[in-house]
This record gives structure tokens, sequence and C-alpha cells, in this order.
């Protein structure tokens, strides 16, 4: 169990704890030093560069949402649908086995009719 919990959490946890703080350390030695004019410009082009894909994201997450809230109402009918539907078919079933045994006494004949209504079974 805790070879489990090593190799699980903690050396994934460490490892990523690792590479957060190397990119945060070569992040922020990258941004130190005087920022001149071309790199003012080159981070306001790379601005315009990346609007439409946070725009776009932006839009997945939106559609991404909707979806899920339109599959909950979904199932949500869907439910409430299958219920009824259940409750229909028990119904038909009850009306028709008793429309079938009311039909097999009906062609049976007369021996039969005695039998189920007389109570009287012959064969005992």
């Amino acid at each position: 169990m805790k070879k489990k919990l090593l190799y699980q959490i903690w050396i994934p946890l460490i490892i990523s704890m690792i590479l957060i703080g190397w990119a945060f350390y070569f992040f922020m030695r990258s941004m130190s030093g005087e920022p001149t004019l071309l790199s003012q410009w080159s981070d306001i082009s790379l601005i315009y560069l990346l609007l439409p894909i946070i725009g776009f994201s932006l839009i997945l997450l939106v559609i991404t949402f909707a979806a899920i809230y339109f599959i909950n109402h979904i199932g949500i009918k869907a439910k409430t649908g299958l219920q009824t539907t259940q409750k229909i078919t028990g119904q038909l079933k009850e009306k028709t086995s008793r429309s079938g045994i009311k039909i097999i006494h009906f062609f049976s004949g007369p021996a039969a009719w005695l039998k189920t209504f007389q109570g009287v079974n012959k064969d005992e």
C-alpha cells in the first residue's frame, strides 16, 4: 500500500513541483533586464496573435457548458419519459394477459369453464 502511495501520488507530485519551479525560474529569468522597443513590439504582436486563440477557447468553453447543461436536461426528460413508458407498458401487459386468459377460457370449452368458475379440479 505504501509503495502504491509513493508511486501514484508522491513521485508525480514531486516531479510536477520541480517542473513548475523550473518553469517559474525560467520565466522570471527571461523577464529580467531592460525592455527594448523591439521586445515591446514583439509582446504586442504576440497578444494580437493570441487573441483569436483566446476567443475560440472561450467559445469552446461556453459550448462545453451548454452541452453539459443540455445533456443533463435531456437525461432528466428521458428519465421522466421512460417512467411514463414503463407505466403504460405495465398497464398494457395487464390488459393483454387478462384478455388472453379470457380468450383461452372461451375457446377451451365448457369443461374448462366449470373448472374455472366452480373451483372444481377433476384431475385431483
